[in-house]
């Protein structure tokens, strides 16, 4: 069935000249000239082959036709306007916006999204850089993960993983330079800070290592930058072990002094508490819950989803705005 329909902007001129009777209001409501508006509402009047308005001095006055047509039309575009915000809301309960710190992003994240994805097709994730809590509570993106204590008033947080921090370096290193083998030995090599230089210290503090100078040695602006050192052979740098799998997995860093001590900090999904029950938001804590073997995690050039095709712009958009703390 066809229908004999005029032109859209013919009819939002017509309809808005008619709340405001002036066509240069209706003009300023739809961003275009008067001048247009007035053209818009006389194709339509040649379309209809009858006058919807009276061309007062200062003013338009509607006719008998005009007011005939304008509540049909009135009622149209609130049926149009509804079934668009409903299928907006429908849309929107679909998508899964978070925030992420690029480090974790690109080191954990990214690696596990493919299972994500392939077990709940039906998702949309939209992923950003910031990790504030405001845009949690103000509803601008359904979650974040931040690091910290999991002490954040006034949202829910679910430990993704407690934080350990283990030594890494290149296994180039360990091939080329001084031996490795216990924690005396890192006298021998240079050490790789970020830029809090704390690390060393909690992690010499809980070896009962009292002297280790740990005012020597390259500092960097984030962890994840300290990281890249040492995968280049620059020295030894702590790792936090849910950021350095997918290079110790993959010999880009070795472990050479084992596992690190366990501290009452790591990664935390955050959310609003009158979000934390909805769907989507629900289906990710589970996902996270289920406890991700290294196994599950697929190729980066998996056909489904090419991860490190994928991260580029994430990464580069996300470097400015890392942050590490509560907050």
């Amino acid at each position: 069935m066809s229908y004999r329909m005029p032109p859209l902007n013919a009819l939002r001129a017509f309809e808005a000249s008619a709340r405001h009777l002036s066509f240069k209001q209706a003009a300023n409501e739809l961003n275009v000239t008067a001048g247009a508006v007035s053209q818009h509402v006389k194709s339509l009047e040649d379309l209809l082959g009858v006058k919807l308005f009276q061309r007062l001095h200062k003013s338009l006055a509607m006719t008998q036709a005009g007011q005939s047509y304008l509540p049909a039309l009135r009622n149209a575009f609130s049926i149009i306007s509804e079934s668009t915000q409903r299928i907006s809301a429908k849309r929107s309960a679909e998508v899964f916006s978070i925030g992420v710190q690029a480090a974790f992003a690109v080191k954990w994240l990214f690696p596990h999204l493919p299972l994500f994805l392939r077990n709940n097709p039906h998702v949309d994730v939209r992923l950003g850089s910031s990790i504030e809590l405001e845009e949690v509570g103000q509803g601008l993106v359904d979650a974040v993960i931040r690091y910290g204590t999991g002490h954040f008033p006034g949202f829910r947080s679910t430990l993704i993983r407690a934080e350990r921090l283990d030594p890494v370096c290149s296994p180039r290193l360990l091939a080329s330079g001084p031996p490795l083998a216990k924690p005396e030995d890192l006298r021998h090599h240079m050490l790789l800070h970020d830029e809090f230089r704390e690390n060393w210290r909690i992690w010499c503090a809980a070896q009962e290592i009292d002297d280790l100078d740990l005012t020597k040695g390259l500092s960097f602006a984030d962890e994840h930058l300290a990281l890249k050192a040492a995968i280049e052979g620059f020295g030894v740098a702590l790792g936090q072990d849910i950021l350095i799998e997918e290079d110790v997995r993959s010999g880009r860093l070795v472990r050479p002094l084992g596992d690190g001590p366990e501290r009452n900090s790591g990664y935390y999904l955050v959310c609003s508490d009158g979000n934390a029950d909805c769907a989507k938001v629900k289906m990710f804590r589970e996902f996270l819950a289920t406890g991700i073997k290294s196994s599950d995690i697929p190729n980066a050039g998996h056909p489904e989803i090419d991860v490190r095709a994928k991260v580029a712009a994430f990464t580069k958009r996300a470097a400015s705005t890392v942050r590490g703390r509560d907050g």
